[in-house]
């Protein structure tokens, strides 16, 4: 089960997901030039260690049921963009919960 509250994302444990994403420059949805990266990173905290990370391919996050296979718990993740060495956070750390069962 995958639900999404504002930027806040719930899955299931030992689910797989696809997250769209849509990036937008200047109020217009636009593709990620081709010098652009964009990656999606798992935190227990902001602070602490990557638990996992996935590039954003064609506009797509693919979360395979090994990376969702955490204990359940509210973790933070944020949305990146890498262009010439150059990291630019745009979606800020917001929650990623893993539940148990289905809600």
């Amino acid at each position: 089960m995958l639900k999404i509250e504002g930027h806040d994302i719930y899955l299931t444990r030992k689910n797989d997901a696809t997250l769209i994403i849509d990036f937008y420059r200047s109020g217009e949805i636009s593709e990620l030039d081709e010098d652009e990266q964009a990656f999606f990173t798992v935190r227990k905290q902001f602070d602490s260690d990557v638990i996992f990370q996935k590039k954003v391919v064609d506009n797509r996050i693919e979360i395979s049921e090994k990376d969702s296979d955490l204990v359940a718990g509210t973790y933070v993740y944020d949305l990146t963009v890498l262009k010439n060495e150059q990291l630019t956070t745009i979606i800020p750390y917001h929650r990623f919960t893993i539940v148990d069962e289905v809600y």
